[in-house]
């Protein structure tokens, strides 16, 4: 059983798939906890709701497997907390104990993970997104088997920050997003831009666009952001 805190249909708004049909599920809880969090509802005692649900395997291979969007995109909190190859086992050979609605859509997933790597995980997921954290370092398997970096500006000298994990990492790209409560910062926007123009060409300057398009929300299924960091009006 997984608890889920959230499942929603809305679109990839980072990355390499930025702007994809993309069907979303965020589990519950996180080690890492980090200041800045914008989905702190899924470990944040203040914000958690009282009631988790738990799903089974097989009720969320149910769920993936009767969503019209192709991408599936696992997040969190941190979901490699949890085990995911169930789900992918059913998603990929679906037995008839889950009826699909529609039989177009059988066998045609790709399940992403975004994960910060600090645990070890071993499922094969179709893409996997590296989104290191400081208080917890990415493990050396993640480092080896993502598709692509996300790095975090919290200062204009997050690339030195990064420079042992940038250099752990193959030729994929690395997205550099500024934190939010810093996107409008001309400081931190200036060192991604100088960082693009005149540093490694893996480098990509990234954002968060459905925060721009507020898609997440426009499904009732999504609960509201509750981020941690750069909100003062509302106290944290």
């Amino acid at each position: 059983m997984i608890p889920i805190y959230e499942t929603f249909h809305a679109f990839q708004g980072e990355g390499y798939h930025m702007g994809k049909d993309a069907y979303f599920i965020r589990s519950h809880g996180c080690h890492v906890r980090c200041s800045f969090c914008d989905s702190a509802g899924t470990w944040h005692q203040k914000f958690m709701p009282k009631d988790v649900v738990k799903l089974s395997d097989e009720d969320i291979a149910k769920s993936i497997l009767n969503q019209s969007a192709p991408t599936i995109i696992i997040t969190g909190g941190e979901p490699t907390l949890h085990k995911w190859q169930g789900v992918l086992d059913l998603v990929r050979k679906v037995p008839e104990s889950i009826p699909v609605e529609n039989k177009a859509l059988k066998g045609a997933k790709r399940v992403h993970i975004e994960t910060c790597g600090n645990l070890e995980f071993f499922e094969d997921f179709d893409w996997v997104t590296l989104s290191p954290k400081k208080e917890a370092p990415p493990c050396a398997r993640s480092l080896r088997v993502c598709n692509e970096l996300k790095l975090i500006a919290t200062g204009v000298d997050f690339v030195n920050e990064w420079k042992s994990v940038i250099n752990k990492v193959d030729d994929i790209p690395i997205w550099l997003h500024p934190e939010w409560s810093l996107r409008s910062n001309p400081s931190v926007l200036r060192a991604i831009t100088d960082a693009v123009k005149y540093g490694d060409p893996r480098f990509r300057a990234g954002y968060q666009l459905h925060k721009l398009y507020s898609c997440d929300s426009l499904d009732e299924r999504s609960r509201p952001l509750v981020p941690l960091g750069g909100v003062e009006d509302n106290g944290y």
